[in-house]
């Protein structure tokens, strides 16, 4: 019986309608045991089988939170068992293969072993593909007790869904996810998540449930007081006030007045009491098969509950009739026939399941978990699911139990899974391993714990560095070391082990030795009290370059030092630093690659571009989510490229990725970006709230982790708004901490021609002409062109008259053979506006609707609004979007256009580019309007032999 649930039957029946159609729908539904999750997913189940659903189910099991990607297991796994050879095939095409590993089929041999996001990545594809031919519903209940990987997949899945044909009903209970609840609080705050809350019962609807449970009894009505007491009892969960009722029933209490202190004495424990009554009334047999359930965990098969209870299969099939005869035990939806051992049990409700596990002697508990473990290693389980009873047992010196946790971790280490193999590898080293195996475990969890612990790894770390005497193994250790103390913000401890893994390191091992003097100097820009450490930097710049991993490393470190100076031969030691590609080998590789993009990003170099892209692509492929952060750094380029909307993706992506991640200090990175690509687009409120999240990033030491960045970026959305005396005071804040650093290059922080047009407007011209002139000679040190194209313009504003045309001029010649393209836009739209005011109408408008042009192709609204406006005035009669031809394509919508020209599906571009099907049928339509053309043949005609070179 569902009462009170009008609303949140209405939502459901929409998101089915809506996911039939093509829009999946993701609904997460939230409250306290025995609200009523179960009941509306029950509804949700009998309603989407009506609709021609393929329905897939799974639940979180408490003792089974720690086995890596589980819930998804068993969502997709009997699917891909059950598919025959060509639907495995086709399921596990392309991308989707890259999930082998976790829903089943064949890996093929010596396949290489794939991180975590590769894994969400290969997932989405597999669901892709199931949606293909009939619409797909995920039910998930119980998420809380959900593994991580498979909660990262449904974040992973939640922006992509509306693309499916798919609908995701995900049940919880509140803040009971331990380590895992930032995954589920991202589920739910995001704008794509319908999050339903069901209410606890109304005092009406408890009395018609009730009257309904003693009318079935054939008892009397309750009378008000009685209904009253146990509404006040129950607090009006569904769940409890059933089981009261049952309870009172049970026992022959008379529902009326005189027996509320009954009511009162049963209240919620009645659940309990009825679970311990019915269990001490069925056989041992029966007590013996709840328990061994209880321990393997739900939805165990038959066969192998009936072998850990001590039964044969015919006994325990038997138990099971008297258990879900008494409302113990019921079969697990969708699996096996009740004829086979492989048939499926599970208990009727979680509470069920931890009344009946609570109540096993914890003796017996922990004997019965020691010989479920010997069980499933007998019938070959995989190792993971023996350590999950093997984590249950207290530490014994056993050292096939800590081989055993060891092999799980290790193996869960290798594809991509930190937290699981963190779990394994801390209880091997509580069992403790053999001395001569201590050291070696340590260093796998100092691996494991860094990529999500820093306090556990850096405590790890640190034991196993006592350990260690050879070197080598000393220095890196130390090196990784230092780098968990940095992350905990204990920065001089960080570098005194950095230095002392110099002092440690054998001569004749360069590699580590600049990889370790890399990291220093990185740390010489983002530390005020550390300035001291690029000391070494004129030598270092001297020594011979080194085509090592370190030496390729410190190349991009020294050249992001020159960089932040406005020294151009930045550049060239950033392209060697990237040269045949920088290989990921932990945070500190990814770390100068990033400081090359950087360089190159400033310098408006091409060969960026190639390397973002290929990073991104090795990132899918094998993929840890640390490796996201190249995302960031391409929706940096994209941004001063002005490729707004793509920017703005990728940007979103990162944050996204860093938010389930708890990467929160790329914050200080993504927040500006992603700020400064909504301001171009003229979303100034979206813009405070986004730099407002990321001033959330934790102040505790004085690094600067680039405020100046933040500070910069909050200058141009006061400006933006016209606070010009607030936006001076930011832009010189923003100046003077990057001055701190020793920052001189206005292609990182433009802070003196922000001020300019702020002192400008304000009437201090001299002052505004002063950073103008400034910004001008700085931006023609660096020659980039997009730097010395805004400085040029900006100083054109402030001078004004025929010199001020002259450098507007200028800025235009600059600029226009460069890719930042909204840089130009502005650039002709600041030189039409003045050439207009000067009286040179016609050569205005030329400039105008260029700019114009260009700020369109942008998404840049508020500058083709301001064109638009120019335009007028200059007596031209504005047109609608000048959007057409191949020069009004974006990058991507060009870069879709060329893959589709070559017969490629929009499936296959899709996986290419590492987005959705519906994006590349955006894209694709948007350049199909642009070119005048209505399919791939007239496409491909259209741009002709302009075809990009594709891969094979």
């Amino acid at each position: 019986m569902l009462l009170e649930r009008n609303h949140e039957l209405d939502v459901l029946a929409a998101s089915l309608e809506a996911a039939r159609n093509g829009s999946g729908r993701f609904i997460l539904v939230e409250g306290v045991a025995g609200i009523g999750k179960t009941q509306l997913l029950t509804e949700a189940r009998s309603q989407l089988t009506a609709a021609g659903f393929r329905l897939l189910s799974a639940r979180g099991v408490e003792l089974e939170r720690d086995f890596s990607f589980g819930v998804v297991r068993q969502l997709f796994e009997s699917t891909v068992t059950a598919a025959d050879e060509e639907e495995r095939r086709y399921l596990l095409s392309g991308a989707a293969g890259q999930a082998t590993a976790v829903v089943g089929g064949d890996v093929a041999a010596g396949a290489e072993q794939h991180g975590d996001f590769a894994a969400l990545h290969g997932l989405y594809w597999f669901m892709a593909n199931l949606c293909q031919d009939q619409p797909v519903a995920l039910l998930i209940d119980d998420a809380h007790w959900a593994d991580v990987g498979s909660l990262r997949f449904l974040a992973h899945l939640l922006p992509r869904i509306e693309d499916l044909s798919a609908l995701v009903i995900v049940g919880m209970r509140p803040n009971e996810a331990g380590p895992h609840q930032h995954v589920l609080d991202h589920l739910a705050a995001d704008s794509a998540c319908s999050l339903l809350n069901p209410a606890p019962l109304t005092p009406d609807s408890a009395a018609v449930l009730l009257r309904a449970r003693f009318a079935a009894a054939g008892g009397v009505q309750p009378d008000a007081a009685f209904l009253a007491a146990c509404h006040a009892s129950t607090q009006g969960n569904p769940l409890l006030l059933q089981e009261l009722a049952g309870a009172l029933i049970a026992e022959g209490v008379t529902p009326v007045a005189d027996n509320v202190a009954a009511v009162e004495s049963l209240g919620a424990r009645a659940l309990h009491r009825r679970v311990g009554l019915w269990l001490a009334r069925v056989s041992i047999k029966s007590r013996q098969v709840a328990r061994a359930l209880a321990v393997l965990g739900e939805q165990a098969p038959l066969g192998q509950v009936a072998s850990l209870a001590g039964l044969s299969v015919p006994q325990a099939s038997r138990a099971f009739s008297h258990l879900a005869a008494v409302g113990i035990l019921r079969t697990a939806s969708g699996k096996a026939s009740a004829t086979s051992a492989d048939f499926h049990l599970e208990f009727v409700h979680p509470l069920v399941r931890a009344t009946v596990y609570d109540g096993i002697d914890p003796a017996d508990r922990i004997a019965t978990h020691q010989r479920a473990a010997a069980l499933l290693e007998k019938l070959g389980a995989d190792d993971e699911r023996v350590a999950a009873h093997l984590l249950r047992l207290p530490p014994a010196g056993d050292p096939h139990t800590g081989s055993v946790l060891r092999r799980a971790g290790s193996a869960a280490l290798a594809d991509g899974f930190a937290g699981t193999a963190v779990t394994y590898l801390e209880r091997c080293r509580q069992e403790p391993p053999p001395a001569a195996e201590r050291l070696e475990v340590l260093h796998e969890l100092g691996c494991a714990a860094q990529l999500i612990d820093d306090p556990a790894a850096a405590g790890y770390l640190r034991e196993a560095l006592s350990l260690a005497t050879e070197p080598l193994q000393r220095a890196e250790i130390g090196h990784m070391l230092g780098t968990e103390q940095y992350a905990l913000w204990r920065t001089e401890e960080a570098v005194a082990t950095w230095q002392q893994a110099l002092k440690e390191l054998p001569a004749e091992e360069p590699d580590l030795r600049r990889l370790i003097e890399s990291t220093l100097l990185v740390i010489s820009l983002l530390e005020p009290s550390q300035r001291g450490l690029a000391h070494r930097l004129v030598e270092l710049r001297d020594l011979e370059p080194h085509a090592s991993v370190g030496g390729r490393s410190l190349d991009c470190v020294i050249a992001l030092h020159e960089a932040v100076v406005g020294d151009p031969h930045a550049v060239s030691r950033a392209l060697r630093g990237l040269e045949d590609g920088l290989p990921l080998r932990g945070t500190c590789t990814a770390s100068a690659r990033s400081t090359a993009w950087s360089v190159l990003a400033w310098a408006d170099r091409e060969e960026v571009t190639a390397s973002l892209d290929a990073a991104i692509a090795e990132w899918h492929h094998l993929g840890s989510s640390s490796g996201s952060a190249s995302l960031m750094w391409r929706g940096m380029v994209r941004l001063l490229r002005g490729q707004l909307a793509d920017a703005e993706a990728d940007l979103r992506d990162a944050v996204r990725i860093a938010a389930v991640s708890k990467l929160d200090l790329r914050r200080a990175f993504c927040g500006p970006f992603l700020a400064d690509a909504l301001m171009e687009q003229g979303h100034l409120a979206e813009a405070q709230a986004v730099l407002d999240w990321a001033a959330e990033v934790p102040q505790a030491s004085p690094r600067s982790r680039p405020s100046y960045l933040l500070t910069d970026s909050r200058a141009r959305l006061l400006l933006a708004r016209g606070e010009y005396v607030d936006a001076l005071r930011l832009a010189v804040a923003a100046g003077r901490q990057f001055s701190a650093d020793g920052g001189t290059n206005p292609s990182i922080v433009p802070w003196r021609s922000e001020a300019a047009l702020c002192l400008h407007t304000l009437g201090r011209e001299e002052e505004a002409l002063t950073n103008a002139e400034e910004e001008v000679r700085l931006a023609r040190r660096w020659s980039a062109p997009r730097a010395l194209g805004r400085a040029l313009r900006v100083a054109g504003l402030v001078t004004g008259g025929r010199q001020g045309m002259r450098l507007l001029g200028e800025a235009v010649d600059v600029l226009s053979s460069s890719p930042a393209r909204l840089e130009h836009a502005k650039a002709l739209v600041d030189a039409g506006a003045a050439l207009r005011r000067a009286g040179a109408r016609t050569e205005a408008r030329g400039h105008l609707t260029e700019g114009r042009r260009l700020a369109e192709v942008c998404g840049a609204a508020p500058l083709a609004e301001q064109a638009r406006v120019e335009l007028r005035a200059a007596g031209d009669r504005v047109r609608g979007s000048l959007l057409t031809g191949l020069a009004a394509l974006t990058p991507t919508e060009r870069r879709v256009a060329e893959l589709a020209a070559t017969d490629r599906t929009n499936r296959e571009i899709a996986q290419m580019l590492f987005v959705t099907v519906k994006t590349v049928e955006t894209h694709l339509g948007n350049a199909y309007h642009k070119l005048g053309v209505r399919g791939r043949r007239q496409l491909a005609e259209q741009l002709g032999g302009q075809l990009a070179a594709t891969p094979s």
